[in-house]
């Protein structure tokens, strides 16, 4: 089996996982809504893990993905935003994007490649503008809601380009 395709498959796992968080979020009042979201949580960083077999981008990220969800608990425990944990996981998005799209490239694959680009930017972008709106909430108040409200919509958005990115690039990469 070729380094591409065991990529391809860990990509595909982290696809899968993305689908398994909007449905444990459409199920939040079921019960089976806490196994879906665990699977949720797990998956990705199997497919992480599997990817980071073969490249060191995949492992890294695999990495910061678990030390994000131990951050994430931390947080929760004590009651505070977890800045470390978005910052973390801007960072898994990154290198997913842009290991996948140096992948993607040397199969020749120019546009997917830059659709990965583009959603690791869009993703920083909203990172930017969450964490900054979150610095002048005490001095700027309600004047922000529009900018958080459009950075909602385009956090949304690039959630959905990052998912079909995954699907596309694992299919692809599998070929």
């Amino acid at each position: 089996m070729s380094d591409n395709v065991e990529v391809g498959r860990g990509l595909n796992r982290i696809f899968i996982g993305q689908l398994l968080v909007i449905v444990a979020m459409i199920l939040a009042t079921i019960p089976p809504a806490g196994l879906f979201a665990v699977v949720a949580l797990v998956l990705p960083m199997m497919g992480l893990y599997q990817a980071g077999r073969v490249d060191k981008g995949y492992h890294t990220a695999f990495v910061l993905s678990v030390v994000a969800r131990v951050s994430g608990l931390l947080c929760r425990l004590i009651g505070v935003p977890d800045l470390l944990g978005y910052i973390l996981e801007f960072a898994v998005v990154y290198l997913v994007c842009t290991k996948t799209a140096r992948r993607l490239e040397a199969e020749g694959d120019l546009s997917m490649a830059a659709r990965g680009r583009f959603v690791w930017k869009l993703d920083a972008a909203c990172l930017a503008v969450t964490l900054l709106s979150g610095l002048l909430v005490p001095i700027m108040g309600e004047r922000l809601v529009g900018l958080l409200l459009v950075t909602l919509v385009a956090a949304l958005a690039n959630a959905v380009f990052y998912m079909t990115f995954l699907y596309r690039a694992s299919k692809r990469l599998q070929e």
